[in-house]
């Protein structure tokens, strides 16, 4: 009897009870008003942000073609807005050419080392001041007359001999290390975070006036004859030699002006 008025008098205390701890319940498990959804809770991790920033790529490697031959390159990041990179260049090529009835079998070659400071200005447009560090570029030839033939050394007209015909070597040399300057379009690591890039650079390098050398051998006659005594040891004749020595230093003087040589390079590079 008591338990049964116990349990009538008290059953609504019991729901009440109930109704508050699921309000609490409800209430601790919402966000409030003023804390935006997604954004961290107390004790939680932010959560990571997209977009913006800079790139986490620090170097570069890339090929390239250019008036110096065919390269390639490996950069390295300093800062935000200066990249420091080196590379090579290798390539050669045959010309064949006449001149005052000498043909000369020619070979130039590209051989060279060099390292660039690339300061990007603005967005990828960047300045570049180095130099090439070794400069093996050169030219070498071989020298012919055929028996018969008439040339002329230093305005002096000549027979190549029958029996021996006039041959030897020319080559053309430059200063061992030439300081360079670029202006060009395009990052070896770009600062977007793109792994794949393109460049372009047009500029030049001071390398000084070439050194051309001339070395000859053979028989030379007087004209219209081929052989007897007329005919003289190119190396041994003070007189062709006069002219040979003269014709080299007109080879020299002809092309001292030619100190600067332009820069024209392309490529493509990646970066990592």
């Amino acid at each position: 009897m008591l338990a049964a008025i116990a349990s009538a008098l008290c059953g609504p205390c019991f729901a009440q009870s109930a109704d508050r701890e699921f309000a609490l319940s409800e209430s601790a498990g919402a966000p409030s008003a003023g804390t935006a959804v997604g954004s961290a809770q107390p004790g939680q991790a932010a959560p990571a942000r997209r977009g913006g920033g800079d790139s986490s790529n620090r170097f570069g490697i890339g090929v390239n073609v250019s008036t110096l031959g065919i390269g390639g390159d490996l950069a390295v990041r300093l800062t935000h807005r200066i990249n420091v990179r080196a590379g090579g260049n290798f390539m050669s090529l045959s010309h064949s050419f006449t001149d005052n009835g000498i043909t000369y079998g020619g070979q130039l070659h590209f051989r060279s080392a060099e390292a660039y400071l690339d300061w990007f200005f603005l967005g990828p447009l960047h300045l570049s001041g180095g130099a090439l560090l070794y400069n093996g570029n050169n030219v070498t030839a071989t020298v012919a007359v055929p028996a018969g033939t008439t040339f002329s050394l230093n305005g002096t007209d000549y027979e190549s001999s029958s029996a021996a015909p006039l041959g030897g070597s020319a080559s053309l040399k430059l200063n061992k290390a030439a300081p360079a300057i670029l202006l060009g379009v395009g990052n070896m690591i770009p600062r977007s975070g793109r792994h794949f890039g393109a460049h372009f650079e047009i500029g030049g390098m001071y390398e000084g006036s070439p050194n051309i050398v001339l070395g000859l051998t053979g028989t030379a006659c007087t004209p219209p004859f081929t052989s007897g005594v007329t005919c003289q040891d190119v190396g041994t004749s003070s007189t062709i030699q006069a002219n040979v020595a003269a014709q080299q230093n007109k080879f020299n003087h002809d092309a001292a002006p030619y100190k600067f040589y332009p820069i024209v390079s392309t490529g493509f590079s990646i970066a990592f």
